[in-house]
């Protein structure tokens, strides 16, 4: 009993290193040794050992090859593509400057197109108000000889105009007056409503200045029933002006 407690005391003890590689060794033996069964055996047809690790090496090194040579014909190939996009990106860029150019100078010919136009602009303004002024002008210069008589209705006058306005400045002033024509304002087809206003144009300014200047401080005339009133014949412009 002492000699086997000694045996297994022995036993416990750590092993050297030498011991251990044996053992390792011995381990690996019987690994060999067993047969291998499973999937392993079914993927390498039946053989009970692994392949060799140069086969494995080889396969990865053809791989590689394969690799380098696929890598050698299309490195070429990005080479030419990189190029010829370069290429493009170079001439559209080339292209989009020009054009910028132009409308960069069709923009300053256009600037000064509109400067010129908006001179001539204002010069055609200037022009068209003188135009206006003058016109206006000559159509007051030309209504400088006339009267208009407002408050005349139509049934008063039921024979010529031209006698019914001849006795009414007769009894304004009383002297003789000529006149060259007498008629009514505005359309004779109007429809019925107030009074059409009397336009009488005298033969003399003189008179005319002396008719407007009896009547000026009286509001209106009557005359035959009538209430009658007295202006200055004017164009509709200078009636709003004033």
């Amino acid at each position: 009993m002492e000699r086997e407690t000694a045996r297994e005391t022995i036993d416990q003890r750590p092993q050297p290193r030498w011991r251990l590689r044996e053992s390792r060794t011995s381990g690996a033996d019987e690994l060999a040794s067993i047969k291998v069964k499973g999937p392993w055996k079914t993927r390498h047809g039946g053989s009970s050992c692994p392949p060799p690790l140069v086969a494995r090496k080889g396969s990865e090194d053809s791989q590689q090859r394969a690799l380098a040579e696929a890598l050698g014909l299309e490195l070429p190939e990005g080479l030419n593509n990189h190029e010829r996009r370069r290429e493009t990106f170079h001439h559209g860029r080339h292209d989009l400057g020009l054009r910028v150019d132009m409308v960069e100078r069709n923009h300053d010919a256009q600037v000064q197109e509109l400067d010129h136009q908006r001179q001539e602009l204002l010069t055609l303004h200037d022009s068209n108000r003188v135009l206006q002024y003058r016109l206006e002008d000559h159509e007051n210069r030309s209504r400088c000889s006339n009267i208009c008589i407002r408050g005349v209705p139509a049934q008063a006058t039921p024979g010529s105009l031209e006698d019914f306005v001849i006795r009414l400045f007769w009894h304004i002033k009383d002297q003789e007056k000529i006149l060259d024509r007498t008629h009514r304002a505005g359309h004779p087809s109007r429809a019925p409503g107030p009074a059409q206003d009397i336009l009488a144009c005298l033969h003399c300014y003189k008179q005319k200045k002396q008719i407007l200047a009896s009547v000026r401080d009286l509001n209106a005339r009557h005359f035959d029933s009538h209430k009658i009133y007295l202006y200055l014949d004017l164009s509709p412009r200078m009636l709003q002006c004033r």
